[in-house]
């Protein structure tokens, strides 16, 4: 949608520090909402998320530039959906008696 290059550099530019700036806040967010018990595997989780949306920008791309638009939308949203699917079937907390808050 940029223009030119440096229109491309700062909107590139202002979307990762904007990135960037959300992951002391989720941090936060997790520390204050989640019970000690379960932190780990909170912090765990929104990691392993923030790694995979470190990926989608860059793959997107390059599945719009060896797909184009018409399927690009489309081989991104299986990729996702099936990252979804293996998480829901692959991630199950431990059964506890009692978590301590």
């Amino acid at each position: 949608a940029a223009a030119t290059v440096v229109l491309f550099a700062v909107g590139f530019l202002l979307m990762a520090f904007l990135v960037s700036a959300m992951v002391p806040v989720t941090n936060t967010l997790i520390a204050a909402n989640v019970p000690r018990a379960r932190r780990g595997t909170a912090f765990g989780i929104a990691a392993s998320a923030q790694a995979v949306a470190l990926f989608i920008g860059p793959g997107g791309g390059a599945l719009f530039g060896a797909f184009g638009y018409e399927y690009g939308f489309m081989v991104a949203a299986v990729l996702m959906l099936a990252v979804g699917v293996f998480l829901l079937v692959s991630l199950k907390e431990p059964k506890t008696e009692a978590v301590a808050a």
